[in-house]
């Protein structure tokens, strides 16, 4: 990703993603981190797609963010379809985040059946930590921004 992300840096970035979630994986040799056991790859390969559903769900609230209209006010109502219409874009992709959190979620659900096997993918662990401990929840988050959509949404609807 550039320094200063776009939306079509944003739409690379989501494309790849993706395109990796299907990609099948390397032979245990060609790995990024070395394991020992089959129950290593396993956790591993798990890790990976959980992150990966992470990233993604981090790409869709940047862009949904894009569109969002943070501070409603009033000198901006004769832009207000222009605005709704922007709107109705962050709640589709603020919705696609809140997917690919649920994705990401079963796999660290998939992940605790391997917690006590360590490897060496200390973001993924940190990741994993901070949904065990509540200190990373996307889903508050984006509930919260969609139920803040309805009220902006409210705020150019009414004259």
């Amino acid at each position: 990703m550039p320094l200063k992300p776009d939306n079509p840096d944003y739409q690379r970035n989501l494309f790849w993603l993706q395109y990796a979630v299907s990609a099948p994986y390397a032979p245990p040799i060609q790995a990024l981190v070395i394991s020992k056991t089959p129950e290593m790859y396993e956790k591993y390969k798990i890790l990976l797609q959980m992150t990966l559903f992470y990233h993604m769900a981090m790409n869709e609230i940047a862009v949904a963010a894009r569109f969002d209209k943070h501070e409603p006010v009033f000198f901006n109502k004769e832009y207000a379809a222009d605005i709704i219409q922007s709107l109705s874009y962050a709640r589709v992709h603020y919705n696609n985040a809140l997917s690919y959190w649920n994705e990401m979620v079963k796999y660290k659900t998939a992940a605790e059946k391997y917690k006590k096997i360590e490897i060496d993918m200390s973001f993924q662990q940190d990741i994993l930590t901070r949904v065990d401990d509540g200190t990373l929840n996307l889903e508050r988050v984006v509930t919260r921004k969609l139920e803040n959509l309805d009220t902006k949404a409210e705020f150019f609807r009414n004259p």
